[in-house]
């Protein structure tokens, strides 16, 4: 989930479908696309690969049943079985998800959903329009076994909320998450000229463009949802209030972000620090 919506989606130019050069993510860098006949290295023929995978692995099968894996709106033909399972949302840009069964006669198995590691406000499941008491914990899977039959619906709501995640060795260097999803900051497109942010060769805006400072954020100790607030009417965006130096910044999911400057690690300070 992590890699499908915050790198793959992120890494395509969604006016040409160009593929990004590589993926920056700190400064006010933008990504560099290929071009469709001058240019195409290794790193975007790793990347057409990708964009042929958003399929794989929403659902897994095994002797005990059917694994949910991915929220994404799909159809599961299982033949064998005589089950057609679709899947009904708009996750990411809403927390809950919608399972419908229809079996050609009762099937006796194990439904297990998948309980994301980031879901740490709880994962609420229905069955029918009742509520089921789950066994299970964020980073596992939540299971129900039972006989199905055409008709039978489950809901997932999955609620999401801020929070930081710091780089390893610096935790005063963050990334911006709201649930599965990486928020970076709109930095506008000052300085992006034609052919800009399309790439002849590979070190073309390396040695022609200067990359601007990004904000930094005087917001070190204070909890992300009291300085992070989201912008109505628009769906994965964010703004924050108060903190951004010189600035402060509106956040976006990154997977849909117009191509722009951007920058996806914040330096986290405290007035002093800044001083």
């Amino acid at each position: 989930e992590r890699a499908l919506y915050n790198h793959i989606l992120a890494s395509q130019d969604p006016r040409t479908g160009m593929m990004a050069y590589h993926v920056p993510l700190y400064g006010g860098w933008f990504m560099p696309y290929n071009t469709p006949e001058d240019s195409f290295w290794c790193c975007t023929g790793t990347g057409v690969e990708n964009h042929a995978k958003y399929g794989d692995s929403i659902y897994w099968r095994d002797a005990e049943g059917l694994l949910v894996n991915l929220f994404i709106p799909s159809e599961l033909s299982w033949r064998e079985k005589g089950l057609v399972l679709r899947q009904r949302t708009r996750y990411p840009e809403e927390d809950t998800t919608r399972l419908e069964l229809e079996c050609a006669e009762p099937i006796a198995m194990a439904l297990r959903i998948r309980y994301p590691g980031w879901a740490r406000d709880g994962m609420i499941v229905s069955l029918n329009g009742e509520p089921v008491a789950l066994q299970a914990a964020p980073g596992s899977y939540a299971a129900i076994a039972r006989t199905w039959k055409s008709g039978d619906r489950v809901e997932v709501r999955l609620p999401m909320r801020l929070r930081l995640e710091p780089l390893p060795d610096d935790a005063s260097r963050v990334a911006v998450f709201y649930g599965p999803v990486l928020l970076a900051g709109a930095l506008g497109t000052d300085g992006i000229a034609p052919p800009a942010p399309y790439a002849r060769n590979q070190t073309e805006f390396f040695t022609s463009m200067r990359m601007p400072e990004p904000p930094v954020l005087v917001a070190a100790g204070r909890p992300v949802a009291e300085w992070v607030e989201p912008v109505a009417g628009a769906p994965l965006t964010f703004r924050t209030k108060g903190v951004g130096r010189p600035a402060d910044a509106t956040l976006i999911a990154f997977h849909a972000m117009p191509p722009q400057r951007y920058t996806i690690y914040w330096d986290l300070l405290t007035e002093e620090a800044l001083r």
